[in-house]
């Protein structure tokens, strides 16, 4: 019975140990960075870049880095992103 328990606390500490382990890339409540060439930043009330050329499929992510809401709207209708506080990010 002895043995049985500390082969049981044996297996529960490492289960405890590796429970810890894995993939800290994208920690819960974050957003992974968008690829390059698809990213706009909203800084000084102005999108940077300016104009984006981008492929079909693609997807641009918005983040407003201003202390104050900004969108990012669509001049058809297409998308329109709401208000983004600072560092929100729309795609």
């Amino acid at each position: 019975m002895k043995k049985l328990f500390s082969t049981s606390l044996i297996i529960l500490a490492v289960s405890v140990a590796f429970a810890g382990c894995g993939d800290d890339s994208n920690p819960a409540g974050t957003n992974p960075p968008p690829p390059p060439g698809t990213a706009v930043a909203i800084q000084g009330s102005a999108f940077s870049p300016a104009n984006l050329t981008i492929s079909m499929g693609d997807t641009v992510v918005w983040t407003n880095h201003d202390s104050v809401p900004h969108t990012s709207t669509s001049d058809t209708g297409v998308w329109n992103s709401g208000s983004l506080g600072r560092n929100q990010t729309y795609s």
